[in-house]
């Protein structure tokens, strides 16, 4: 028996959730533009050695390029 084929990619079947835009201005140390796995990975790190940090993105967290 083949194995199934996926029409999407896993991480765009698993990426969730979606965050709702801000509703007010906030101060962080650094704005990371992209929740893709490096803006991620650049996030948790800074976080970890105690930066606040803001993660952005358009869309949902490991959709874009990482999702495919």
């Amino acid at each position: 028996m083949d194995a199934p084929k996926l029409n999407r990619s896993l991480w765009l079947e698993t990426a969730e959730p979606r965050y709702s835009r801000l509703a007010a201005n906030i101060d962080v140390d650094v704005a990371i533009v992209g929740a893709g796995i490096t803006g991620v990975t650049a996030a948790a790190l800074l976080k970890a050695a105690g930066a606040t940090v803001a993660l952005i993105d358009l869309g949902a967290v490991g959709h874009g390029a990482t999702g495919y």
